[in-house]
């Protein structure tokens, strides 16, 4: 027979809320005897695993690099662009700006792009060779 190893690999197991839906649906038969399950619990109930799996948690005490500052502003879906803009010409210097889609990220390079702002768009449907050109630019 042929030897078949499955791994699962996750930098967040942050699910998008469809994608968790689905799958809490699906695990709904499963989930009787528990109130709540975790995310990893729900994901490793959809994969078929034939022993117990390990899971190897690589998570550090510091969320955030030591030289990395973080912070969240309130702003409103009307003013969230401006904010982008005065934030990035505020604090010069090389800065990522992630976006929660790819027509999200394509909308915000073009604008930016507009208003004079050096953009490279890196996104996952892109191949691995345009995005490193993109970086070196």
């Amino acid at each position: 027979g042929v030897w078949r190893q499955r791994f699962v690999f996750s930098a967040t197991l942050a699910l998008p809320p469809v994608l968790k839906r689905k799958m809490q649906k699906k695990t709904q038969a499963h989930q009787e005897g528990r109130k709540h399950k975790s995310m990893l619990e729900t994901l490793m109930s959809q994969v078929d695993f034939r022993s117990k799996p390990k899971i190897v948690d690589l998570t550090s005490s510091n969320v955030v690099a030591l030289k990395l500052s973080e912070s969240a502003i309130n702003c409103t879906d009307e003013t969230r662009d401006l904010m982008l803009y005065y934030l990035l010409n505020r604090f010069n210097g090389a800065s990522i700006v992630f976006c929660n889609a790819i027509s999200a990220l394509r909308r915000v390079a073009s604008l930016l792009r507009h208003l004079g702002v050096p953009v490279a768009a890196l996104h996952a449907s892109m191949q691995q060779r345009a995005r490193l050109k993109a970086l070196d630019k």
